[in-house]
């Protein structure tokens, strides 16, 4: 398990209410339906009888697919736990108008009302879906942080009119809208949609059964809400490890808070048992299942139509170990600072707090880092194998300054 951040870009479309009360709240809750059925679900494929494969950016643990608007390609990521979204530049390129407006959640689990605007024609490979309609976000944190470009999110209303193959080994995607069939072994689930289209898998750890989101805009595995995971006799039984900070991305903004990593002996996951597999615990309303497990499997089939997942393996890769380098760091605005801190690690053990200033890393100096420089610590921290080490110097808000040399260490067993 590589933790260097997380990025965690779900966007869930809601209805206005939770379980509605008053006549006013009703009628919020029927409009958000018959806003989502006419405008989001609108959109559909022109041409018939097709099936495409094209290949993917594999990047930081993110599916990057190239689409054309209006002659021009762009890199959108391929979001199973998201509306379509376009960044706010390409919003005022393309001129949008605005459609309706509607409460949209992130992966952590705030809520903010948004407006969605008419895309129109979105063409990926040859196919061109018409009548799209999305929502736009400022997307600069993200490129600059995440070192790639990121002009939108191909979203759930979008892929419900097809059939999706993902070949991680390969990095191709398969869409038709005929149906794809699976072919050997494989491991089948079914599923449900949220309000938005994203598929809802059953999960169950202990005596508890929820549901997860299937997020490919989440490079993690599981993601596990911790009001439930102390709830449960799991929490109790396994070894653990804590961390304080932020190491997620989320759409909206996100706050310090603490995150905890363990490995479960057994997660129910749509019928099916898996053994000793990794789970991040974080506060938050969202369940989300991501990259990083279905990487495992190798395929991913997703059938709308039937509301099933062809997992391509009946078996996958038991986890032992939490091996990380113990610190995130967020490269946020012109200053370099510590975002995460594991429990057990080399930083923790100097006393580094989240938030504390980077004043360098690996001998690069963050007063005025340049991208460049910011993208190349990127690829060596998240890249770190067992024997890398990473001199670093924080200060902390008493000015005082630490020296230390990072290592990848399991923390599981320090």
């Amino acid at each position: 398990m590589n933790t260097f951040f997380t990025l965690l870009a779900i966007l869930l479309f809601l209805p206005a209410t939770g379980i509605s009360q008053t006549k006013a709240e009703k009628q919020a809750r029927k409009e958000s339906f018959k806003n989502r059925d006419k405008y989001l679900f609108a959109a559909r494929p022109v041409q018939k009888d097709f099936t495409h494969t094209l290949p993917f950016d594999y990047h930081l643990g993110q599916i990057i697919v190239p689409v054309v608007i209006k002659g021009k390609t762009y890199s959108f990521m391929f979001d199973t736990g998201a509306a379509t979204i376009v960044s706010s530049d390409l919003k005022d390129e393309l001129g949008m108008n605005t459609i309706f407006s509607n409460n949209m959640a992130d992966g952590s689990g705030q809520v903010e009302v948004m407006r969605f605007y008419g895309i129109g024609d979105l063409q990926l490979g040859p196919v061109v879906f018409k009548d799209v309609v999305g929502t736009a976000i400022d997307m600069k944190k993200f490129e600059k942080l995440f070192c790639m470009k990121l002009d939108g999110i191909f979203g759930t209303n979008i892929m419900r009119t097809c059939h999706w193959k993902i070949d991680y080994k390969a990095k191709t995607i398969t869409f038709s809208d005929k149906r794809i069939r699976p072919e050997g072994e494989v491991t089948e689930i079914g599923f449900t949609e949220n309000f938005s289209g994203s598929p809802l898998i059953e999960q169950v750890i202990g005596r508890y059964s929820f549901h997860s989101t299937m997020d490919t805009g989440y490079n993690g595995g599981f993601k596990i809400r911790d009001s439930l995971f102390f709830d449960t006799r799991k929490s109790k039984d396994i070894k653990m490890v804590r961390g304080r900070g932020k190491s997620s991305m989320t759409l909206f903004d996100s706050k310090i808070d603490y995150e905890y990593a363990a490995i479960l002996d057994t997660i129910g996951l749509g019928g099916h048992l898996l053994k000793n597999q990794f789970v991040s615990v974080a506060a938050g309303d969202s369940y989300l299942i991501g990259n990083e497990l279905f990487e495992k499997y190798g395929t991913v089939i997703l059938d709308w139509h039937k509301k099933k997942l062809y997992l391509g393996a009946k078996d996958i890769k038991e986890d032992k170990y939490f091996k990380t380098l113990g610190i995130s760091p967020l490269y946020i605005g012109d200053a370099l600072h510590v975002g995460m801190v594991w429990e057990n690690s080399v930083a923790a053990r100097n006393g580094v707090e989240p938030g504390d200033a980077i004043i360098s890393i690996n001998g690069i100096p963050s007063k005025n880092m340049q991208q460049e420089q910011w993208c190349a610590i990127v690829d060596l921290l998240r890249n770190a194998d067992a024997d890398i080490k990473v001199p670093m110097v924080v200060q902390g808000e008493n000015g005082e300054e630490k020296q230390f040399v990072l290592e990848k260490t399991d923390l599981f067993n320090p």
